[in-house]
């Protein structure tokens, strides 16, 4: 499963080879997005500068979106603290208190796709589910099932780095 190499309080956790795969290729293809864009430019060059900045700004256009994904997949991960659970996924953070966060468990972590994506979801206390993108890892819809059973014991070691973090908040402050 992916490359989690351990669970620690206040470390990020994440699958390192699902986040770097996926800001590599969202990198090159904003990368390729100004190249055409570039080539554009200089294509139309002859027929005057509209034609050649429309060109460029193509490019710019299309290679925005795919670089500010990038950057944001980079920085994909959980996080739990003494203090909350923070499930960064690429498009936004959202940040658990310890007494909100109910569990971690085996799940989808691209809700609403056809086949999803196995993973670790945390399960907050009022129902609610937090998909962790971080933790997922791509399979084919025929293993999908038995890839989903294969988080368990990541689910498991989560939830005891969760059981410390609450032990750890109880704990007066030592000076």
């Amino acid at each position: 499963m992916g490359v989690i190499r351990e669970v620690a309080l206040d470390e990020p956790i994440r699958n390192s080879r699902r986040v770097w795969f996926f800001a590599a290729y969202a990198l090159l293809f904003g990368l390729s997005m100004l190249g055409i864009g570039v080539v554009l430019a200089i294509r139309f060059a002859h027929e005057g500068m509209p034609a050649s900045l429309a060109g460029l700004a193509f490019g710019v256009v299309t290679a925005l979106p795919a670089l500010w994904f990038g950057a944001r997949v980079r920085e994909a991960q959980l996080r739990i603290t003494s203090r909350s659970v923070t499930v960064q996924n690429p498009i936004r953070a959202i940040t658990a208190s310890l007494d909100d966060a109910a569990e971690f468990v085996p799940g989808n972590v691209t809700p609403g796709a056809n086949n999803g994506t196995p993973g670790i979801v945390l399960r907050l206390k009022d129902g609610r589910e937090l998909p962790v993108w971080a933790l997922g890892e791509e399979s084919t819809i025929f293993s999908a099932t038995r890839k989903m059973a294969s988080f368990g014991p990541l689910a498991d070691d989560l939830n005891a780095l969760l059981a410390s973090a609450r032990a750890a908040a109880r704990r007066p402050a030592q000076r």
